[in-house]
């Protein structure tokens, strides 16, 4: 039997982490966690932001991944304990990761035996051996010194496509194959189980279990398949005798009940009695159940595609994103008040307000905001936040909500791209296709390109200058407004070299930089233009979502494959692979009052920066529940 405990769920997690570069420091946002495994007190769960450890009884928390630890890539999949509590694992194409509490050790292609780097399942025999399931080449036996292959050609394995394996209690390896069956492995011979020499329904044998009696259970796509050496009993929905289909794990808990984690809802089976669990006769949290596993006391622990559910055979406890911190990996916008609390808005889940402590999530269920899709947060003088969603504009004041959009307002589109605050407090809110609003608290103006000198009624971002003329970004070039006059730049008149405008900002000397879509970024001084992308510079990408420049007037560009710095004529270049950034698509950056850099990614959560500063992370912050907070 297997001696370690490996569940696959969806789990959301935020978590502040040590980075190895010790300037970084990144919460992240964990959608899904792919296994987990159970050694003692503690929990280790592979997710697709790194390895997080949980101390279930004092609560403590830490979080490996690529900045702060070896681990090769944020994807971990298979989970795995040795008898010497090694945890073993891998990412599904970065070979194979082993670490002992304080070391880390790298094994793949390059130096050892594995025979490849994409490793599909891990478990141990009764003799401590690691075996290694691989996508097209075999299993791999793997004793601390030596390395030994199994495939096709070596030996009477039916395929080199392992899905799982299994180690019973008598140390044979049952292999389960994609599209070959079943194969049962005793370290001489092999024996083949397939549907043309035995009664297994399905090629694909995707997850096993032994019950306590020793009788092999296995998992295909829509049935499950007992055997007890010699005989087959099949449970599909054909003998009505599976109630639901489409199998997504298996295992059996010590009362030698079956849990079969569905597509479509969670099954109990006791030998006699199917029950189910659904959405909508019981506590799940979703349908789409990942898989099941069992903790010391018996009770199940469920992931589904909404979450993490604790059953104890009377009651649900659920966990969910609202436990956590970040709520989403999409970070869209960054904010500061005047106490340089944070606040962080995402795309699909709302915004979180932080204030270095605790994190408070607002969305579309538990607060006044319109939309989940928050495209920019902007706070005014007198400390009024301006939330713009794809729904209409959120006033939050005093924790008293006020909603804008085209039902009770001058605002003629409810998508809101952007949002800044001039000198005079007025509002200027672009839109995705009705143009520009300008908004004084009380009456509303519409600039658009039947009205106006805009070129485009596409508005992605507006930056106010020293003068207070307004530099609007659109998706035909970039217009200038100085509250009589308008001023048009595209690739026709000037020297921009893209229309597609997403950002601009000013330099000390009063020079424009604007970056482009596809264009990289261009530099306008009175004297012309000039431009820098991938061709003749050291920028990393012509896609610019965003530029910054800071109090030394180091320019911060945000592309989609990492972050760029230029100083003077030098430029440095953050990615994934040289510092503690968990995703190159920077999509949002800011500066708080510190002087610390905030980094918001596409899909890697968010990250803050401050050169040559050590930063000191809690890793236990609060999440407090909406009653408890307030917005001021």
């Amino acid at each position: 039997m297997k001696i370690f405990s490996q569940l696959m769920f969806l789990l959301f997690l935020s978590f502040p982490l040590n980075a190895q570069n010790s300037e970084w420091l990144d919460y992240l946002f964990s959608k899904s966690v792919s296994s987990i495994l159970v050694d003692g007190e503690i929990i280790w769960a592979g997710t697709n932001a790194g390895l997080f450890k949980l101390d279930k009884k004092t609560g403590e928390k830490t979080f490996y991944n690529t900045s702060n630890s070896r681990i090769p890539e944020n994807n971990i999949v298979p989970l795995a304990i040795d008898q010497e509590h090694n945890k073993w694992f891998s990412n599904n194409r970065n070979g194979l990761v082993k670490f002992d509490g304080v070391q880390w050790m790298v094994y793949d292609t390059s130096n050892s035996g594995l025979p490849s780097n994409i490793i599909t399942c891990l478990t141990t025999d009764n003799k401590g051996d690691l075996w290694i399931g691989t996508f097209e080449r075999g299993i791999v036996k793997f004793d601390g010194i030596e390395w030994s292959v199994f495939n096709t050609q070596n030996s009477e394995l039916p395929t080199n496509f392992i899905a799982d394996i299994l180690v019973d209690e008598f140390d044979n390896k049952w292999i389960g194959t994609d599209m070959a069956g079943l194969a049962k492995f005793d370290d001489s011979t092999w024996t083949i189980f397939n549907m043309s020499n035995s009664e297994l329904p399905e090629i694909r044998a995707l997850f096993l279990a032994n019950d306590k009696d020793g009788i092999l259970w296995i998992g295909g796509i829509s049935t499950i398949t007992k055997f007890d050496g010699a005989n087959w009993t099949i449970y599909n929905q054909t003998n009505d005798l599976l109630p639901l289909r489409y199998i997504n794990s298996l295992a059996i808990d010590v009362d030698n009940h079956k849990w079969i984690g569905l597509l479509n809802g969670l099954v109990e089976f006791d030998d006699t009695t199917w029950t189910t669990y659904t959405i909508e006769n019981s506590d799940l949290p979703d349908n789409n159940v990942n898989s099941v596993v069992f903790d010391e006391v018996g009770n199940k622990w469920i992931g589904t595609e909404d979450g993490l559910a604790e059953f104890n055979d009377t009651s649900w406890t659920i966990y969910n994103r609202f436990n956590w911190g970040l709520p989403n990996s999409s970070v869209s916008s960054i904010a500061f008040d005047e106490n340089n609390d944070k606040y962080i808005g995402t795309f699909g889940d709302g915004f979180s307000k932080f204030d270095g402590i605790n994190w408070v999530n607002f969305n579309s269920s538990n607060s006044g905001l319109p939309n989940n899709n928050v495209s920019s947060i902007a706070i005014d003088s007198i400390g009024i936040i301006w939330i713009g969603t794809h729904n209409g504009v959120a006033k939050i004041y005093e924790n008293n909500w006020t909603i804008y959009d085209k039902s009770n307002s001058g605002i003629l589109n409810n998508y809101i791209t952007c949002i800044t605050i001039d000198l005079k407090n007025n509002k200027w809110i672009g839109t995705y296709g009705g143009g520009l609003f300008k908004f004084d608290d009380t009456n509303w103006t519409n600039y658009n390109n039947s009205n106006s000198g805009l070129p485009d009624n596409l508005v992605n971002n507006i930056l106010i200058d020293k003068n207070q003329n307004k530099w609007i970004g659109t998706s035909s070039g970039i217009a200038v407004f100085d509250n009589t006059n308008w001023d048009v730049y595209n690739k026709l008149n000037s020297g921009l070299s893209n229309d597609n405008v997403l950002s601009i900002d000013e330099d000390y000397d009063g020079n424009k930089w604007i970056g482009t879509y596809g264009g990289g970024v261009g530099k306008f001084t009175n004297t012309g233009w000039s431009i820098f992308d991938n061709s003749n510079s050291e920028l990393p990408s012509n896609q610019i979502h965003t530029i910054i420049i800071d109090d030394l007037d180091q320019k911060w560009i945000g592309t989609e494959n990492g972050l760029a710095v230029l100083e003077g004529t030098n430029w440095t270049i953050y990615n994934t692979l040289n510092c503690g950034l968990l995703d190159n698509y920077i999509q949002s950056f800011a500066i708080d009052k510190e002087g610390y850099k905030w980094i918001g990614t596409w899909k890697g959560g968010l990250s803050y920066f401050k050169k040559n500063d050590i930063v000191s992370v809690n890793l236990n912050e609060n999440i407090n529940e909406m009653s408890d907070y307030t917005l001021s």
